[in-house]
């Protein structure tokens, strides 16, 4: 999925400036809640959110001969598991075990109509 990140989160004398950036994550988890109607919350009625448990992949560098796919690869899982609105996911991409199944290689043939757009 993509989000905007501010490029200066740990300076906080600084004023945000966001940028896109894409996250690979594995889907551990498919959450349901429902909310019953909760005026205190403002929530006129019930309300159904679908979160997802995501841990995610610790990119290694694209080999430069590679740049031009959409090809990414990773060995690692953070050990932390992310819960997210599941409308932040935008694709199922593949993976592909190399190396012997010590690294990844992540296939995404999403693609650009896939990819978020952000407006100011």
């Amino acid at each position: 999925y993509e989000t905007l990140v501010d490029k200066h989160a740990r300076r906080h004398n600084l004023p945000p400036t966001y940028e896109k950036q894409t996250f690979y994550r594995r889907l551990h988890h498919i959450f349901i809640v429902r909310i019953p109607s909760t005026p205190a919350l403002k929530v006129d009625g019930p309300t159904t959110i679908f979160l997802a448990a995501l841990s995610m992949c610790k990119l290694k560098p694209t080999p430069s001969s590679l740049s031009s796919l959409d090809i990414h690869f990773y060995s690692n899982l953070n050990d932390v598991l992310d819960i997210v609105d599941i409308v932040c996911l935008q694709c199922l991409i593949g993976c592909v075990p190399i190396d012997g199944g010590r690294q990844w290689a992540i296939i995404d043939w999403s693609g650009n109509l896939t990819r978020a757009v952000f407006e100011d």
